[in-house]
């Protein structure tokens, strides 16, 4: 006989509507909610292996006034570019009053009611005063904080960081208490911990509640696999680039070492084999939202070192000679929504190009979020 907890556990899920039909047949209910508590179940280990892999709980206040007023005002003048406004705004981080952050705010000239918005995060392959302005077009080329804008979109295109000590990232991480007990600063605590404080930013504004999605490329796509996780108000997202099996990373530098990906994760063990979970779990967490991924076919590693991958037979995202790792991870992923939710909403984009992120596809990006949002 079905206990009273899974009764409710599935009774919930039918009320609520998010979780797809739970089935007609009392079995399919059984199976149902069994399926439901196994996922949190899992989800609830996966996070806490997350919060190990941070070397910290982003939730956690670091100091004050993490959680208090933003202090949200504009830096510079707005630009009108027709279809959409562009302005520049300072806001307290989490890490203490000195804490600034700056963040390009676009809003569409005529905004339709309940406008939603969209957390635009930069990769890290320009410099730190340039990185954050690619988005919002006044750098490289991809614009995708602008397009939205002129699609309808709120976007708040934040500076995160993320970027290795080469690009002179101000930040002093060892003096906000974010070294590792290597030395190794934890870059992705901090960055999760100022995305949250961005989200309370978008939070308050005039728009519909809720409807807050997630864009990246590269660092930035798995930043908004990482924020995603650690804030619900994140209805959707859309990640290019930022999907990265622990195994096919470490197989590109060394089968057994997982010391390429500290630069991000530093508290993260060595060996691949003493991972608490694979990666596709931080993405099974994140349903029943919507999750759209970009994995270009020739999405290589280290550009430099093409011919030692190649020998390896390993690329880095969605396809390479010796399997199909990438792909491999986000199909688990769907199989989880379909199975658990009865979802169909993880969408897998293969174009046969580079490490980018291309017009056609960041089209494709915008009209997935389009519909979800």
């Amino acid at each position: 006989m079905m206990s009273r907890r899974s009764f409710v556990l599935a009774a919930a899920a039918m009320s609520a509507g998010e979780y797809g039909s739970v089935g007609t047949a009392w079995g399919r209910r059984v199976h149902r909610t069994s399926a439901l508590q196994d996922w949190s179940r899992q989800s609830a280990t996966t996070r806490a292996g997350m919060v190990s892999l941070l070397g910290g709980d982003p939730a956690a206040d670091p100091k004050p006034p993490y959680g208090g007023p933003l202090n949200f005002s504009p830096v510079t003048a707005k630009d009108n570019l027709g279809s959409c406004t562009r302005q520049l705004y300072q806001f307290v981080g989490p890490d203490g009053a000195d804490d600034i952050v700056q963040a390009y705010l676009m809003i569409p000239t005529r905004p339709r009611h309940g406008v939603p918005a969209i957390l635009c995060l930069h990769q890290t392959q320009n410099s730190y005063d340039q990185g954050f302005k690619e988005p919002v077009g006044l750098a490289g080329t991809l614009a995708y904080a602008l397009e939205l804008a002129e699609r309808g979109f709120v976007t708040l295109t934040p500076n995160w960081g993320g970027y290795p000590p080469t690009m002179s990232d101000p930040f002093d991480y060892a003096d906000n208490g974010y070294n590792s007990p290597s030395g190794t600063p934890r870059r992705q605590l901090r960055a999760v911990r100022l995305l949250r404080r961005a989200i309370d930013m978008l939070d308050s504004l005039p728009r519909t509640p809720g409807s807050i999605g997630v864009i990246g490329h590269s660092a930035g796509g798995l930043a908004g696999i990482c924020i995603s996780n650690f804030d619900h108000r994140i209805k959707a997202m859309a990640s290019s680039c930022g999907v990265t099996p622990w195994y096919l990373y470490a197989a590109a530098h060394n089968p057994h070492d997982l010391s390429a990906f500290h630069s991000w994760f530093p508290d993260m063990p060595t060996n691949p084999e003493s991972m608490p979970f694979p990666f596709e779990a931080m993405l099974e967490t994140l349903a029943p939202r919507p999750l759209w991924f970009n994995a270009p076919l020739r999405d290589y590693i280290d550009p430099g070192n093409l011919a030692k991958f190649r020998r390896a037979a390993v690329y880095l995202a969605g396809f390479e000679m010796g399997g199909n790792l990438v792909r491999q991870c986000i199909s688990d992923t769907a199989a989880t929504y379909k199975r658990v939710f009865h979802s169909s909403a993880v969408v897998i984009n293969v174009p046969n190009g580079p490490h980018t992120f291309a017009v056609a596809d960041r089209r494709r990006a915008y009209a997935f979020l389009s519909a979800h949002l």
